[in-house]
């Protein structure tokens, strides 16, 4: 029997190639679902580490709703559809070409007469889509976002003048907000406002408010608003955006002095995390500990200086940590951007006293009172020593106010730090006479060891004068 022969016939040319193009497709396939994955993944770790940063994707999505005419309408429209009932529009702010945010007023209950009847309750804000002009025709926005509002409570009103002595502490009653500015000159991306009210107390109109941040997305999308703080301003100021620690964005400062002394509440904008507003308020600490380093010499350097600056000894407290600064300030892991920032903010007090105390003052009790503002013991002294009798008595009144017992603190630490220092010595013994009695301050200058004959019979001297003040 013949053995059959089996062959095998090599693949057609085209067979061949349509079995090399499906595996090449298949490849492109499998590569291209492992890119999209990564990709994904890596823009959805990216939009959580920053918000913004994923906004370029904005332009393939969908508008969230449609815009339709009828949720377009003008600014009269706008406050035609608010007022009714007890509720109208209020004020308008416009935040470039393409928003605005406008108040709404609620008339309180059992209050018909007079402006304090119309708080502000709410923001909106409204986008115009189209902000380009069209002929004669009034721009046209549709409603973006809302938000409630809430005056600070009375306490925290009037905590600088409680911390100054000179009141005591409100209820957790909230005050009405009565207006509303923007505020120019703060961090791009959005537009910042504050919504205030004033509180009459003694000879003096205290200013508060709420601070409140509109936040636009980079490719304008519906923004979002949000409470960013609370402030209190004795000096009737409204907060201010300035650049006190020379970053590319500037500080809102709030003036909450209650005396001539400056007392400021410094804030700096950073990164939130939180997608509707990825920007916060963050208030720089001046006593605070947040150096880190594991020298002990330049710790025990730092706790001083922020001794001195709990008791607002600013010049003081800045010769101490101004020579810690230039031996760290290159060392980033020690000396980082908080720590500058808490440099830079008592700086800025350290040069309004001395403002203060270079610029001619109303009179010399005043003069002699920037003087100790600005730790100038012996200047204030020589003052002092030259002053007239009923201008003597006008500075023995205050040492004997909350203002002279902060003093007595402050005085009680420098001598601290310089125990002989004779200048600072005579205003220790000066405050006690004024605030205890002549024998009180006798004794404790006694006591102090290494004391001249000379110094010893003039604050004699001077302690019999203080004693005839009458209380």
């Amino acid at each position: 029997m013949a053995k059959v022969r089996h062959t095998v016939s090599p693949a057609a040319p085209w067979k061949r190639a349509a079995s090399l193009s499906l595996s090449v497709a298949a490849l492109l396939t499998l590569g291209g679902a492992i890119a999209l994955v990564t990709t994904g993944f890596a823009v959805g770790v990216r939009s959580i580490v920053d918000p913004e940063a994923a906004a370029w994707l904005d332009q393939w999505l969908p508008a969230t709703g449609g815009i339709t005419p009828r949720d377009l309408k003008t600014v009269a429209q706008l406050r035609a559809e608010l007022t009714k009932g007890n509720q109208r529009m209020g004020e308008i702010v416009p935040l470039g070409r393409q928003w605005l945010v406008a108040t709404v007023r609620q008339q309180q209950p059992n209050c018909t007469a007079g402006p304090q009847c119309w708080p502000i309750v709410q923001l909106r804000a409204y986008q115009a889509p189209n902000p380009e002009p069209q002929g004669d025709r009034p721009l046209a926005y549709r409603l973006t976002t809302t938000l409630d509002l809430e005056g600070p409570p009375e306490s925290l009103v009037l905590a600088p003048l409680v911390k100054a002595g000179v009141a005591t502490s409100g209820s957790t009653d909230p005050l009405p907000l009565m207006a509303v500015q923007g505020l120019k000159g703060g961090p791009a991306g959005g537009g910042w406002l504050t919504v205030s009210g004033q509180l009459p107390r003694s000879n003096q109109q205290l200013r508060y408010g709420v601070i409140v941040h509109l936040n636009i997305s980079r490719l304008g999308r519906p923004g979002h608003l949000s409470v960013q703080g609370q402030w209190s301003s004795p000096k009737d100021r409204s907060p201010v955006w300035e650049s006190i620690t020379g970053n590319r964005e500037p500080e809102l400062i709030v003036d909450q002095s209650a005396t001539d002394a400056p007392d400021l509440a410094i804030y700096r904008a950073i990164p939130s995390g939180f997608a509707p507003d990825p920007v916060s308020l963050e208030p720089i600490v001046l006593t605070e500990p947040l150096l880190r380093s594991t020298d002990l010499t330049d710790l025990a350097q730092y706790q001083e200086a922020l001794k001195l600056v709990k008791l607002e000894l600013w010049s003081p407290a800045l010769s101490k940590l101004q020579p810690l600064r230039d031996r760290l300030v290159n060392r980033s892991l020690v000396w980082d951007d908080r720590v500058q920032a808490q440099y830079d903010a008592l700086r800025y007090h350290a040069d309004l006293a001395r403002v203060r105390a270079d610029s001619p003052q109303k009179d010399i009790p005043s003069q002699i009172l920037a003087d100790l503002g600005d730790s100038r013991w012996q200047r204030a002294l020589d003052r002092f020593a030259q002053a007239s009798l009923g201008d003597q008595t006008t500075v023995v009144r205050w040492l004997r106010s909350a203002e002279g017992e902060k003093l007595e603190r402050q005085v009680n630490l420098v001598l601290q730090f310089a125990p002989n220092q004779a200048s600072v010595m005579f205003w220790k013994a000066t405050t006690l006479a004024a605030r205890q009695g002549r024998p009180a301050a006798i004794a404790w200058y006694r006591s102090q060891p290494g004391q001249s004959v000379e110094w010893d019979q003039r604050i004699d001297r001077w302690l019999a004068q203080v004693a005839t003040v009458p209380r």
